[in-house]
């Protein structure tokens, strides 16, 4: 113990180097490029172009096939990814673009999900916010960088994020599964 006491005397008595700035041309150029990147991130973060994709689970690099995970490139990994001006997602069958990825009429957790008809409502929001909107069972917002690993979280009360459990496709309230979208190269 009066080892560890004499270390955190020594390293509280060592001298400090500071080091003073002024805030110059040169520092107003870094603050500058500073904002312009933290405006370009912004505009990246939770968003992504138009288009099809495959959802692939960045642990197993199997991709969502509706309610399950199976190998990228097979029939229903493919997804179309439709933005909304809100901030969120649908991820629509691609070809048909009639039935979403949805949330279960029944939600416990972990709940499976489904394929529905696209823009079906699921229940009145009830956020404070919500003036009266429906929550939608099939939006999702994408939390995260969508060049990187991101989480799928659905957009309404209740929450929850999409999980695999074995090969299915789950809605968990304590998930962390990282998903990739990979842009379909036709």
């Amino acid at each position: 113990m009066s080892s560890v006491r004499s270390a955190v005397a020594s390293a509280l008595a060592a001298p400090v180097l500071v080091l003073l700035v002024s805030a110059g041309p040169v520092a107003a150029q870094g603050e500058a490029a500073q904002a312009d990147t933290a405006q370009a991130g912004s505009a990246q973060a939770g968003s992504a172009v138009d288009g099809t994709y495959y959802v692939r689970d960045a642990l197993t690099g199997r991709c969502l096939a509706g309610a399950q995970v199976a190998t990228c490139g097979t029939d229903g990994t493919a997804w179309s990814l439709r933005n909304h001006a809100d901030g969120t997602v649908q991820f629509q069958e691609s070809g048909s673009g009639r039935r979403c990825l949805a949330l279960p009429v029944a939600l416990t957790y972990p709940a499976a999900v489904r394929l529905n008809t696209c823009d079906a409502a699921l229940a009145a929001d009830p956020s404070p916010d919500a003036g009266g909107r429906d929550a939608k069972a099939d939006r999702w917002r994408i939390e995260g960088w969508v060049d990187g690993p991101v989480t799928i979280a659905h957009a309404y009360p209740p929450a929850g994020r999409l999980a695999v459990e074995n090969s299915a496709v789950r809605v968990s309230n304590n998930s962390s599964v990282m998903w990739v979208l990979d842009p379909v190269r036709k």
